[in-house]
């Protein structure tokens, strides 16, 4: 079983057939296995990142849940900032897994521009407990600590990615290749090897001496309270009657 989840940057508009229209392709032949549905989306834009993501889920027999099952249908917008609205975040799964989906929706967060994808499934109790396979251990006495974010960081990334060992890893992935090398027997491993490669470059020692760090909620009052139960309120309302009138009160509520 696969799922994929997570802020992807991808545009896929409004279904298969005018995603692939747009770029002047002709969609290839995909089975509808239900409880799945055609895919139709409320976001509108197309561009290359969601053709590609396409192409990936289609050559890897995956499946986009976005707009394509009953609790998402049509698939809502998932990240709003100022008065854009798209749908960037996306929940992918292999065909084995669909049929222990039970429940597929968008929910509210006010405090984030990103909205959570909430996806409930039975599966079988016997299953391991998952565990944090790439994300780093970054608690206080492990010794490691992100890098802040700059543009010598973005440099080293994008010049990584020219690579040759970027190239290969990459096109393992994406077109299913199963085995490149002896270090890497199947895409999965393929996978792991170029998430390990990717924090060396946003992850370092720490050399400063383990401390709980202070937090503070004296400023959440009130006021705050009251706005965060207007913007879900107004959100629901727009999620339930996707009118333009809606949409405009609930980009309000998230401005003001």
């Amino acid at each position: 079983m696969i799922l994929l989840a997570g802020d992807l940057n991808a545009r896929v508009g409004p279904n298969d057939n005018a995603l692939y229209a747009y770029f002047h392709q002709w969609p290839p032949e995909m089975e509808t296995i239900p409880p799945l549905m055609r895919r139709s989306s409320y976001d509108k834009t197309c561009n290359i990142g969601g053709l590609h993501l396409a192409h990936m889920a289609y050559r890897q027999n995956l499946h986009l849940l976005n707009g394509a099952i009953q609790g998402d249908y049509p698939g809502q917008y998932t990240y709003w900032s100022g008065h854009k609205l798209s749908t960037i975040d996306y929940c992918i799964v292999s065909q084995d897994l669909i049929p222990r989906i039970s429940k597929f929706t968008i929910t509210a967060r006010a405090e984030s521009d990103h909205l959570p994808l909430s996806l409930v499934c039975n599966l079988p109790f016997d299953l391991p407990k998952p565990q944090r396979r790439y994300q780093p251990d970054l608690t206080p006495g492990t010794g490691l600590k992100k890098i802040r974010w700059n543009g010598q960081v973005s440099e080293r990334i994008s010049n990584w990615y020219k690579t040759e060992e970027s190239y290969r890893l990459s096109k393992a992935i994406m077109e299913g290749c199963l085995e490149i090398e002896e270090s890497a027997p199947n895409m999965m491993t393929t996978y792991e090897m170029l998430i390990q490669k990717i924090q060396e470059f946003v992850v370092k020692p720490n050399s400063k001496s383990p401390h709980r760090r202070k937090t503070s909620r004296e400023w959440f009052d009130h006021e705050c309270i009251t706005s965060k139960k207007s913007l879900i309120h107004s959100f629901i309302c727009h999620k339930d009657n996707p009118t333009e009138d809606n949409r405009q009160k609930m980009l309000e509520a998230k401005n003001f």
